[in-house]
């Protein structure tokens, strides 16, 4: 089934059940046949991944959870008086 997750059958990739070794040679066989295919299916792909997994643009989005999980921690606690629990990170180690 490939990782569907990542690639887009037939868009940036070509997808194909893990077991099936027909699948597997008709796809290479695409790829193989369609240079056309081949070049814009890489194009694709590679855009994909720059503008989802930059590194850059997914440390923002986290550090955007964790302000937002922080923010909403700092709220004054409802009737119940949440209870909280002093947590020691450890360090990071030296290099």
């Amino acid at each position: 089934n490939g990782i569907p997750e990542l690639i887009r059958d037939g868009v940036d990739g070509l997808l194909f059940t893990a077991s099936d070794v027909a699948e597997l040679v008709g796809a290479l066989g695409r790829m193989m046949d369609d240079s056309a295919m081949r070049r814009k299916m890489a194009e694709l792909s590679r855009k994909r991944v720059a503008d989802k997994y930059h590194l850059r643009k997914n440390v923002d989005r986290q550090a955007g959870v964790l302000k937002e999980w922080m923010d909403k921690s700092r709220e004054p606690a409802t009737a119940a008086k949440e209870k909280t629990i002093p947590v020691e990170l450890p360090k990071p180690p030296t290099v």
